[in-house]
């Protein structure tokens, strides 16, 4: 199951206070029917934005265009969070979605780094604690009242 972020473009924000409660109350339904396909809720944007370039160069607004807001969901398949998207409550103020799927790369990447090693150190009897990052002593650890075992 993958992650995909939906990229809202355009709509408009509701102006009236019962309008701004129904919309609300859509956006609480749709997120209710996603579940546990919703991994965050997003917000909407300001409409300020500058553009890095790769030279470094730095540019007012949006070279991609203007995003209004996002939310990021799970399923099985790019099909699948069209069909989930279809039903998010910004379509109604006349925004469009764009679906783009993403690639947990970085989430793999702290899998690993926080993968815990516990060796024993023979020559001196004290158990180590290794994770890629950190190489300490786990006496130190429970000196420092840190140290828990599950």
């Amino acid at each position: 199951m993958a992650n995909y972020l939906l990229l809202y473009s355009g709509g408009k924000m509701p102006e009236s206070e019962a309008e701004q409660a129904a919309v609300m109350q859509a956006w609480t339904s749709w997120f209710g029917q996603l579940g546990n396909a919703l991994v965050d809720g997003g917000n909407p944007t300001t409409g300020q934005a500058k553009t890095i370039a790769s030279n470094g160069t730095i540019s007012d607004g949006s070279e991609l265009g203007m995003a209004s807001g996002y939310s990021v969901i799970k399923a099985d398949s790019l099909d699948e969070a069209v069909a989930k998207a279809r039903g998010c409550p910004v379509l109604q103020g006349g925004a469009s979605i764009v679906v783009l799927e993403t690639f947990n790369v970085m989430q793999e990447q702290t899998r690993r780094r926080n993968r815990l090693h516990l060796v024993l150190v023979t020559s001196t009897n004290r158990l180590q604690y290794q994770n890629g990052i950190h190489n300490i002593e786990l006496n130190e650890l429970y000196t420092r009242g840190r140290c828990a075992f599950q």
